[in-house]
């Protein structure tokens, strides 16, 4: 009886979510963290999800530029060259789901720039790969990514 009641009360409660200062400026503030304030009014909405969230898409030559190795590995090593070789050979879903198992992310925010400029700012949560666990040659163990 009171159904269309209910739903423009509901409707209205949403709304007026969206009117508190408070919590507006808590958006910006998070956001800002992400895109400099004053480019996000310059902005469409797939840009500003681009830059956040990333495109479905793994680029992963993107992927690889902003990989940090840690503790004396090397993009040059064999073992690092048969896993990003691996990789190549994944299809999107399988490149996804190893996104979200080593970065803890489904998408790469892709609006930084790359290595090559002078204003090096990798992604928010860059993929690091860290020594093998265990003892014997490095090609023998598996990596932590």
């Amino acid at each position: 009886d009171n159904r269309l009641e209910f739903v423009e009360l509901v409707k209205r409660f949403r709304f007026d979510e969206l009117v508190s200062e408070r919590r507006v400026e808590a958006i910006r503030s998070g956001l800002a963290c992400i895109v400099p304030a004053r480019l996000l009014s310059l902005l469409t909405h797939r840009d500003l999800e681009r830059r956040t969230a990333g495109l479905p898409q793994i680029d992963l030559a993107y992927l690889k530029a902003h990989t940090m190795y840690q503790v004396g590995l090397m993009e040059s090593d064999r073992h690092i060259q048969h896993f990003w070789k691996v990789l190549e050979s994944f299809a999107q879903d399988e490149l996804r789901r190893f996104v979200k198992f080593a970065c803890n992310q489904e998408r790469i925010p892709m609006g930084q720039p790359s290595r090559s400029t002078a204003d090096i700012h990798v992604p928010p949560y860059p993929m690091k790969i860290a020594p093998p666990d265990g003892q014997g040659p490095p090609d023998s163990r598996f990596i932590r990514a």
